[in-house]
């Protein structure tokens, strides 16, 4: 195992490798539905990583009322919707994509990441999944703390973790504006929480990061994602007994 300066670097944790397709039902199911309304590749269209990465997310959700922050084209909604787990499925974002569906039993309106248009505590689980890398330094610990803010029991982010530089399109309107290691990310959620790696078909992974309340880690501890499907389970499992 690789240690650096007391820390366990990235690599002495497996990456988990994209399956070609989405290995669940419910997400093959909204893969093809989107596949065939928006037929196409390059930017804006989804790869099979990035479905995996959904479905990963998607795995850690908990309770009955789900917010996803920056919902992109949809796809995320649709299947928290598909599912029929959730009593309230919503998304709120600061515009709508050309390629956006959207059903009807999911709730959408227009907002900022940094001044969400809810009350503190409205979602059992909050997502934000490939936002946090666009904005601007300012605007940065604003965010976190709105949906730090918004969530009862469980906040699920994902960025590019240990992204080369230049960053993408960082000279460009939409691009990269934040670069984030573990040592980033622990200072920006310094307790409560794990992480772990998801693979890519390019050089670089990305990183779900959950905070709960429930977990008795006593900072961002970095593990497998079976580990942390694992300790988002046994967290759900003591608010259950908890609530007995």
């Amino acid at each position: 195992m690789l240690i650096r300066a007391g820390v366990r670097s990235f690599r002495a944790v497996r990456r988990v490798a994209a399956a070609k397709t989405p290995t669940s039902r419910l997400f093959r199911d909204v893969a093809s539905h989107y596949r065939a309304t928006f037929p196409g590749t390059g930017t804006g269209f989804y790869t099979a990583h990035d479905w995996n990465r959904l479905q990963a997310a998607f795995g850690l959700v908990c309770g009955a009322s789900v917010l996803d922050v920056g919902p992109g084209n949809g796809a995320f909604l649709w299947a928290l919707c598909k599912s029929g787990k959730y009593r309230t499925v919503s998304g709120v974002d600061t515009a709508t994509p050309s390629m956006f569906l959207l059903r009807e039993d999911a709730t959408y309106v227009r907002g900022s990441v940094t001044n969400l248009p809810y009350a503190d505590g409205s979602f059992h689980t909050v997502t934000c999944m490939e936002v946090l890398e666009h904005l601007e330094m300012e605007a940065l610990d604003e965010a976190v703390a709105e949906l730090r803010r918004v969530y009862r029991q469980r906040l699920i982010c994902t960025v590019p973790f240990e992204e080369p530089e230049p960053l993408w399109w960082h000279d460009r309107e939409g691009g990269h504006r934040q670069r984030f290691d573990l040592a980033r990310l622990r200072g920006m959620f310094p307790s409560r929480g794990y992480a772990a790696l998801i693979g890519r078909e390019r050089p670089r992974p990305w990183i779900v990061v959950v905070e709960d309340a429930r977990f008795t880690s006593r900072n961002l501890e970095l593990v497998s994602l079976g580990r942390l499907r694992w300790e988002c389970w046994r967290a759900r499992l003591a608010g259950s007994l908890g609530s007995n």
